[in-house]
């Protein structure tokens, strides 16, 4: 049963704060393993220079270990540029949330004009575009999460995120994406 259906546009400010939320929660971590793994073999490589420093090999073996630390953790830097560049793409575009009892929907909004036609026909009628299938984000998954800032309700999961504007909702609407912050209980069978 639907419970609550939201049409909105998304700031890319708003984006960004939910990119970053999304980021700090699954993929920070990761990234500084991943340039951790690089730094016990730099320090092995700097003791073999220092024990021999003729060994060139060593040396060449701390630059690469040098340059895979930096490019990993230049990478999240890069993947925000990115994410900022495409977003430029999708300023005008408007999603449709609608959240039902046990999952929530979130799909594009296709405007209907003419010139979201990709092509004509053989008699010159506009073929419209294939139909974009809404994210389904079941409530039940067990890395669904949500937290309200100040400017947005972050819908995140494992895999992807997704940013609810706060403003021009209602009370009502406002309340019912806080209850979503409650997990729901599981029912024994």
């Amino acid at each position: 049963m639907e419970k609550l259906k939201l049409v909105y546009g998304i700031k890319q400010e708003e984006w960004l704060e939910c990119y970053d939320l999304f980021y700090s929660l699954y993929r920070k971590k990761w990234t500084y393993i991943k340039a951790g793994i690089f730094v016990i073999p730099l320090a092995l490589f700097i003791f073999d220079v220092i024990a021999q420093p003729s060994f060139t090999m060593g040396w060449v073996c701390i630059v690469v270990c040098l340059g895979a630390i930096a490019a990993i953790l230049a990478t999240p830097k890069l993947d925000r540029r990115n994410t900022e560049h495409a977003l430029e793409a999708l300023k005008d575009d408007r999603y449709q949330f609608t959240l039902f009892d046990d999952r929530i929907e979130i799909g594009t909004v296709l405007p209907e004009n003419e010139e979201n036609y990709l092509d004509r026909d053989a008699d010159g009628n506009p073929i419209p575009e294939p139909e974009i299938r809404p994210v389904v984000i079941k409530l039940s998954e067990k890395s669904f999460q949500v937290i309200e800032t100040e400017n947005i309700f972050a819908l995140i999961t494992k895999e992807m995120s997704y940013a609810v504007p706060k403003a021009g909702l209602s009370v009502y609407e406002l309340e019912t994406l806080r209850d979503l912050r409650k997990k729901p209980e599981k029912t024994e069978k």
